[in-house]
């Protein structure tokens, strides 16, 4: 599937960032994702499981405490307006110690399947963007 900028929807005939993770989370069972990165990174602060990326927490820490199925937050992807700007869903670390994403990416940019809308090897500086905050689910138990 190809990157969509403000596509939410397989049908809409592509979809970006956090339409993906809206899409993704509502198959799964979630019923009030918010729509936008910036919303879904303020969805995870107020269910309180956010972890912010700053001066407490540098983001080579972060990194080594991602789990899979946690979202992962960036900034300055782009000019949004908004301290968030992109979103993606950690997948864990491959045999080989490369660690993956899922989610959409701008159309410069395939997955390894060649798609914007796919998984990625994590390569936190090749968003553009610095890495703002991470978390898991809401709801979802440790296993």
């Amino acid at each position: 599937m190809v990157y969509k900028f403000g596509g939410d929807h397989p049908n809409e005939g592509g979809m970006d960032c956090s339409g993906t993770m809206q899409f993704l989370l509502k198959s799964i069972g979630y019923s009030d994702i918010p729509r936008t990165s910036y919303a879904q990174f303020d969805w995870l602060k107020d269910k309180g499981t956010l972890r912010k990326v700053g001066f407490f927490r540098s983001p080579e820490r972060a990194i080594r405490d991602f789990r899979p199925g946690d979202l992962i937050f960036w900034g300055g992807t782009y000019n949004s307006g908004h301290k968030v700007s992109h979103v993606m869903v950690y997948l864990g670390q491959g045999r080989n110690g490369t660690r993956y994403v899922f989610g959409a990416r701008g159309t410069k940019v395939k997955g390894l399947n060649g798609n914007g809308v796919d998984i990625f090897e994590f390569k936190p500086e090749s968003t553009g963007g610095r890495l703002v905050g991470y978390g898991p689910l809401p709801g979802l138990k440790k296993g």
